[in-house]
């Protein structure tokens, strides 16, 4: 059967005709994608069956066609071998040369490099015997593809993460392995893929705290690899009781889109239930799955890094510990401790003790405090509102104050989240309880105010002379020379004709007598004027000259006083006050 199909294609191979116009109508339909890198390899083979300068000129046309489409799809390493398949001295050859030197230079290709960026680099390769991170640094500027360079840079990086698990030192270890595994895959063999998949899968777990994406990159080269089928296990079963990252440490997930958890439960998995969420090495002694994956992580840290430390996976847990507490208060004796630890490892010590004094003496919080925290670790946020609540805020109105203005401007009093929701109902509630305490005593003090105006009223009422008799045996419509019927208006035009006809211009030199005359004239005009025009003093006068006495309940009813409030007065000398 073998022989027959051989047989076919030679004999298909054979048959194949030269047809250069068609070529390279082909080629000049290439597109950059996977496709038409086959194309490119049927172009070729094709092109075989031709002779001529037009088919060397075509072969070295595919073949740097062929290194662009190889390019576009990451491929660095078969587009050098297309490029160097070019004839320099064609006229694709140039290009293809630029191409190849970028490529000999990001790759570290240096026997095939001349120039500047060489000597810059071999500078930089020679600084040092032990090279420091930032010297590796400008090298990958230079060359950021060279395998040399980046294999110690892995090593530098480890380092770094060995004095501190720092998440920024942590994702460029990840993404310089991977730049390690992509670029460099056909120089190295399975272990060593596995080994580097591995390594990025730890720091993803357990120190960057994200999902490990290289668990399944590893398994896909080896499914049996054990570190890693048993780190996707625990990953897989941590994934179904663990809330998700941002449900804890993203502020507007945390306060409006928590989803479901049933916090009981999750407290109940690590700190009560006694089966293993993972296989434990014989001898081992279970205590709690808390403990236990305290443990693994330890392990897998010291496996990668040689030493064991804390890192942000077990904060993570911590805090989802801490949160199980304030959600779900029957496991706040188990949990609560998780928070106090969470919350002193957050805050700078003045910081803490700013809270403390906030929680024991209501004195006011840092401005921005809240916000800060909120933004880092919003149910430690929570937590420290709750705890000064219990005693602080109650004695301070400015820290009520201060905690309500923060809740408004993270629009929190519509949060989903029921411990979020719990906190600022408090706090509002303290605030409305202390302006209704305000208003009460406000109330109260208008209360008091006015009954001491009444009783000094009264006793004002009481001290006031008897209001003199009135003079019911003089006719005042008479003296004005008005009806009892007389209006208002009426009223007022007579007793102005009267101030104009007595009036001291119209009078001339007067006597002393005549000048008495008028004086007591005048004096009853304004004593009649100043009763009539009072619509009370009217009705007491009124009644009392028909025998029906004084009026009573009428403020200043019957109050007849010779030339009170009226504005002409009369005085020896003829002077005159207008009041119109």
């Amino acid at each position: 059967m073998f022989l027959v199909v051989l047989i076919f294609l030679c004999v298909c191979v054979s048959g194949i005709q030269c047809d250069i116009k068609n070529l390279q109508n082909q080629v000049q339909s290439l597109k950059l994608d996977a496709e038409s890198q086959s194309v490119c390899q049927n172009l070729l083979l094709e092109l075989k069956e031709c002779d001529g300068d037009t088919k060397q000129h075509l072969q070295n046309q595919i073949y740097y066609r062929l290194g662009l489409i190889q390019l576009s799809l990451n491929q660095e390493w078969k587009a050098i071998g297309s490029f160097e398949s070019v004839d320099q001295e064609d006229s694709f050859g140039q290009p293809a040369k630029r191409a190849l030197e970028r490529l000999y230079t990001q790759y570290g290709i240096w026997d095939k490099v001349e120039g500047s960026l060489k000597d810059e680099f071999v500078n930089l390769n020679s600084s040092s015997s032990s090279l420091p991170i930032d010297t590796l640094r400008e090298m990958l500027k230079i060359s950021p593809y060279d395998y040399y360079t980046r294999t110690l840079m892995r090593e530098a990086l480890l380092n770094e993460l060995r004095e501190r698990l720092d998440v920024s030192n942590a994702q460029q270890f990840i993404a310089n392995s991977e730049v390690i595994l992509e670029k460099h895959a056909i120089r190295l063999d399975l272990s060593q893929r596995i080994s580097l998949h591995f390594e990025a899968a730890v720091i993803q777990m357990f120190v960057v705290n994200s999902t490990p994406t290289h668990l399944r990159k590893c398994l896909a080269l080896d499914m049996d690899y054990e570190p890693c089928k048993k780190l996707t296990l625990l990953n897989t079963r941590l994934g179904k009781i663990n809330p998700s990252r941002s449900q804890i440490l993203d502020p507007e997930v945390y306060a409006f889109d928590e989803g479901k958890l049933d916090w009981q439960d999750i407290a109940s998995f690590y700190l009560v239930d006694e089966k293993p969420c993972a296989k434990v090495p014989k001898g081992y002694h279970f205590q709690n799955n808390y403990k236990l994956i305290n443990d693994i992580t330890q392990q897998y840290l010291s496996e990668i890094l040689g030493k064991s430390t804390e890192s942000d996976f077990q904060r993570f847990i911590e805090t989802i510990l801490c949160q199980a507490s304030c959600q779900a208060p029957k496991t706040k004796k188990l949990t609560n401790s998780f928070c106090k630890k969470l919350l002193k490892d957050e805050l700078t010590s003045e910081e803490y003790k700013k809270v403390l004094g906030s929680a024991r003496n209501g004195d006011q919080l840092p401005e921005k405090f809240l916000e800060n925290l909120w933004n880092s670790s919003p149910n430690l946020a929570m937590y420290a509102v709750e705890s000064i609540m219990h005693k602080g805020a109650k004695k301070s109105a400015s820290l009520q104050d201060q905690l309500l203005d923060f809740f408004q401007r993270q629009k929190l009093s519509q949060s989903t989240n029921k411990y979020v929701r719990t906190q600022f109902n408090s706090i509002n509630g303290l605030v409305l309880q202390r302006q209704q305490q305000q208003q009460q005593q406000q109330r109260q003090q208008q209360k008091w105010f006015f009954h001491q105006q009444q009783q000094q009223k009264q006793q004002q009422q009481r001290q006031q002379p008897p209001p003199p008799p009135l003079h019911t045996d003089k006719d005042y419509y008479k003296i004005l020379n008005v009806p009892k019927t007389a209006t208002a208006k009426e009223i007022r035009k007579a007793y102005l004709s009267f101030t104009k006809m007595y009036h001291p211009d119209k009078q001339g030199q007067l006597t002393e007598e005549k000048q008495k005359k008028i004086d007591e004239k005048m004096s009853e005009i304004n004593e009649a004027y100043e009763t009539l025009s009072d619509e009370s003093k009217r009705k007491d006068y009124d009644m009392a000259r028909t025998g029906g006495g004084r009026r009573t309940g009428t403020p200043g009813g019957g109050m007849f006083r010779q030339q009170g409030g009226n504005p002409f007065q009369f005085n020896q000398n003829f002077k005159f006050n207008f009041g119109f």
